[in-house]
């Protein structure tokens, strides 16, 4: 009988184990499709912006915010599991496609490089401590500094 007993237990343990771990160890590409895509910027004199108006900074088209602070525009790097949709909300393209466009530019003078990091976490790091600079990252909204927060208008 005793015997019995610790072979239900055992798999009832076996059985609540497997359950805690869906719950705890979800991966994070599950975890960063419940959030969202945000704007953020530091010392750029707008609250709120068109996904228009957005793509014309992104595509490089713009150098100065209305306070004539220089754009400094960031990117999430290939390497960042939200660089994909990224670049297809701003540039309409792949990663690939994204990172081309950019060479082009550069290339050709027109403009000044985009940052390139590699999480949500250090794109808001950075943009928090370079005015001028804006980026598009997919993250909590919680982890983004109300002062950096760019509402995103459609």
């Amino acid at each position: 009988m005793g015997f019995k007993n610790s072979s239900i237990n055992l798999k009832l343990s076996i059985h609540i184990t497997f359950i805690f771990c869906l719950f705890v160890f979800v991966p994070s590409s599950a975890q960063e499709t419940k959030s969202e895509l945000y704007v953020i910027g530091n010392n750029t004199d707008i609250d709120s912006i068109k996904l228009s108006k957005l793509q014309t900074i992104f595509l490089g088209e713009e150098a100065l915010w209305p306070n004539k602070e220089g754009i400094e525009i960031i990117l999430p790097s290939s390497n960042a599991n939200f660089a994909e949709l990224v670049s297809r909300k701003i540039f309409n393209s792949s990663v690939m496609g994204m990172k081309r466009y950019w060479l082009g530019l550069v290339f050709q003078g027109r403009a000044s490089p985009p940052k390139f990091l590699e999480s949500a976490q250090d794109i808001i790091n950075y943009v928090s401590k370079h005015k001028g600079s804006i980026a598009v990252v997919q993250c909590d909204k919680k982890q983004i500094p109300s002062e950096l927060y760019i509402k995103l208008l459609d």
